[in-house]
């Protein structure tokens, strides 16, 4: 196992939860092929120490074995036809960079990792995203990279990035629309709320999406003053949820502020979404609702 990014100084490990023990076996088009292996929270707890140890970022394993101990998937393919792959350790979650082949087997057995990256063409059609798990294995293979070394980078970055949340509620990713990872108005279209629905969603600078569990939820216009909410906000929990994602936006540096003043063309205290948007944080300002830095104070 490597290493990645070395600190300039400690920080306590924080394990961000028990992981459960996971099917041994998957079914993938009628097949029951060898699938993960449990992954037990001993496991995450020393890999978390070699971090503190080492004053380490991330821990990157290459051979079978080591991807197995870290994420439990152990490939099939890679057993008969060996292929570069990669598991990835962080205190914010873990990773698996496959080639694309290997994700429905991934999908279908459940493997406990927050991010699957791949590289590469699956080699065959993919089914209509019609299930959740269809819809995920979709999404995952429409931003399969170009080669292992841009996918492996991809990893690293979106677990450098994305929180996931400590309550089991689905993963919310905030990316600049025009991210490779971002698959919508690119591999596949903008989600849409009829035939009537002709709003301008592009994969311009300046403009971001949230996806929860893959699937866009808020797409924010160019400048942040505007905000599209897509089908998948029909879910008031979804909605807020994607709404409180935006906070990164300021506590990461990329805004001082973000002030909303229209919602789907509407102006913010009008909209039917102003509550939500209070709900995820927001608050009244000057020009509609406003996210801004959490006070240093006590």
């Amino acid at each position: 196992m490597g290493g990645a990014g070395r600190r300039g100084r400690s920080v306590r490990p924080a394990w961000r939860r028990p992981r459960p023990h996971l099917r041994r076996w998957a079914s993938v088009g009628g097949l029951l092929i060898p699938g993960s292996l449990p992954v037990y929270p001993h496991q995450a707890e020393r890999l978390s120490e070699a971090l503190e140890r080492a004053g380490l970022d991330a821990l990157v394993a290459t051979s079978p074995e080591n991807i197995a101990y870290i994420t439990g998937f152990r490939s099939l393919t890679g057993a008969v036809f060996p292929t570069l792959q990669f598991a990835i350790f962080t205190r914010q979650g873990a990773a698996l960079v496959v080639p694309a082949i290997e994700a429905p087997a991934i999908i279908a057995d459940a493997v406990d990792v927050d991010h699957v990256v791949c590289f590469g063409g699956s080699g065959a059609p993919l089914p209509e995203p019609a299930t959740p798990l269809a819809r995920r294995l979709h999404a995952v293979v429409a931003t399969a990279a170009v080669n292992p070394v841009e996918a492996l980078a991809g990893a690293l970055e979106r677990l450098r990035t994305v929180r996931e949340p400590s309550d089991g509620r689905p993963t919310a990713m905030l990316l600049a629309a025009a991210d490779p990872a971002n698959p919508y108005g690119a591999a596949l279209p903008w989600p849409r709320r009829g035939d009537d629905d002709r709003r301008a969603l592009s994969r311009s600078a300046g403009a971001y999406v949230v996806l929860i569990d893959g699937v866009p939820v808020v797409y924010v216009d160019r400048g942040g003053g505007s905000l599209q909410m897509l089908p998948a906000a029909a879910d008031r929990q979804v909605a807020v949820q994607a709404l409180a994602a935006l906070r990164a936006l300021v506590d990461d540096g990329r805004v001082r502020e973000l002030v909303v003043t229209r919602v789907d063309g509407e102006p913010v205290g009008q909209s039917a979404w102003r509550d939500s948007l209070v709900e995820a944080g927001f608050a009244a300002a000057y020009r509609g609702l406003a996210l801004r830095a959490r006070s240093n104070r006590g």
